[in-house]
């Protein structure tokens, strides 16, 4: 459930966004941050600029349960750890022996500069170019969504392709609008 409060907040805010964030916050930016793309986090010689991993669709089919996500919805990044991400890569990428860890590392990551892997620090490069990327605007929040948490419904939520209650799926709402534009000009 969501408190009234927090619904009026959002519409608050969403209807103040820029044209140009309605669309993430609508339907969030989905990236894989593990594993990386080879080229992901790294620079790419113009500016501070970094590659970007490619985006996956935001659907919870989608996500596999042994990965890490980045979701942006144009107001907060959250680093989705999935499920079934083993131990030893949470370890071997950020030093955490749990789980709860990640989430500490990940609060001061310059606290913790010793124990963050190559990989750690440029999945923390593609979360600056995304901050950088939106300059103009108010400061993105940055945290971790753990499996079972209430933060984790949230971000589940947040996908557009999911099924919503009686709605319907992204995909199928988007052929039935095609149907009607192409029964309308027959």
């Amino acid at each position: 459930d969501i408190k009234v409060d927090d619904r009026i907040v959002s519409l608050i805010r969403s209807l103040g966004l820029p044209i140009g964030l309605t669309s993430p916050l609508v339907y969030p930016r989905v990236y894989t941050m593990h594993p990386l793309s080879e080229r992901a986090g790294i620079p790419t010689g113009i500016g501070d600029n970094v590659f970007m991993p490619p985006t996956v669709a935001g659907s919870s089919d989608k996500l596999a349960a042994d990965r890490i996500y980045l979701i942006d919805n144009g107001i907060s990044l959250r680093l989705y750890v999935r499920p079934e991400v083993d131990q030893e890569i949470l370890y071997q990428l950020f030093g955490a022996e749990t789980l709860q860890d990640v989430a500490v590392i990940l609060s001061a990551p310059e606290d913790y500069a010793d124990s963050l892997s190559e990989e750690a620090e440029r999945m923390l490069a593609c979360v600056q170019q995304i901050r950088r990327e939106r300059w103009r605007l108010p400061w993105q929040s940055f945290c971790v969504v753990l499996p079972g948490t209430p933060e984790e419904s949230r971000v589940l939520a947040s996908l557009a392709e999911d099924r919503a209650g009686a709605e319907s799926a992204y995909v199928d709402f988007l052929c039935h609008v095609h149907k009607l534009v192409q029964n309308k000009q027959d």
